[in-house]
């Protein structure tokens, strides 16, 4: 089960609400996290630590050594197997509304793991398995890859992710010249920041291939 998090996420979103059936009769429709407990499955929460108190509350209630939730009167257990996974993004500029989590919710996840971007082939590797007809066009997407992971460790307002790497690749087969493609993938966004940050941007890819007038 996955459950993708919000800043709307609340305490009913995961557990399930009280509905009404076909005769009108009052029942507890039973949410994603519980779903998960009773049928021993792995529950995911994607981005943890945007979703609101109410449903972090209820997540500690379900992660603690009893491994059930009570609500409506009525206890939900998890079945021998189930276990939980979540993802958080870093509290930091390029992720509003993230939030820093209770220590008590740290402490239900004792495996951590830090996961970054990949190194360029990987990056290539992964924007292949989604455009595989972009092996026409290794060595133009390989340094774009560069470019955009240059982007990366600036301080630019936006950070380019691999979405956009994959949607140059599908407009360099798409046979789109390549300075329209980074045009239009990675420089326009900055518009909203002004010439000025556009012309940085510009400025940070040409440094790593060149002249986009001439690129490709």
């Amino acid at each position: 089960r996955i459950i993708p998090c919000s800043l709307r996420t609340r305490e009913h979103h995961i557990i399930g609400r009280l509905d009404t059936d076909e005769n009108g009769n009052l029942y507890f429709k039973k949410g994603p996290l519980i779903l998960s407990m009773e049928e021993g499955s792995i529950c995911y929460f994607d981005e943890l630590n945007v979703m609101e108190a109410d449903a972090l509350i209820r997540v500690d209630e379900a992660l603690d050594h009893r491994k059930e939730i009570n609500v409506e009167g009525q206890t939900f257990r998890a079945k021998e197997g189930w276990w939980c996974v979540a993802s958080i993004n870093p509290l930091d500029r390029l992720h509003l509304g993230t939030k820093m989590l209770p220590a008590q919710i740290i402490s239900r996840f004792p495996v951590k793991l830090q996961l970054t971007y990949p190194d360029i082939s990987t990056e290539y590797n992964i924007v292949k398995l989604h455009v595989p007809e972009i092996a026409h066009y290794s060595s133009q997407m390989i340094e774009l890859i560069k470019a955009i992971q240059f982007m990366r460790t600036t301080d630019l307002p936006y950070i380019p992710t691999i979405r956009e790497s994959i949607a140059l690749a599908k407009l360099l087969v798409a046979k789109i010249k390549p300075y329209d493609a980074v045009k239009m993938v990675l420089l326009e966004v900055y518009a909203q920041w002004g010439e000025t940050v556009i012309r940085q941007a510009t400025e940070l890819i040409e440094s790593k291939i060149g002249k986009l007038e001439v690129f490709g």
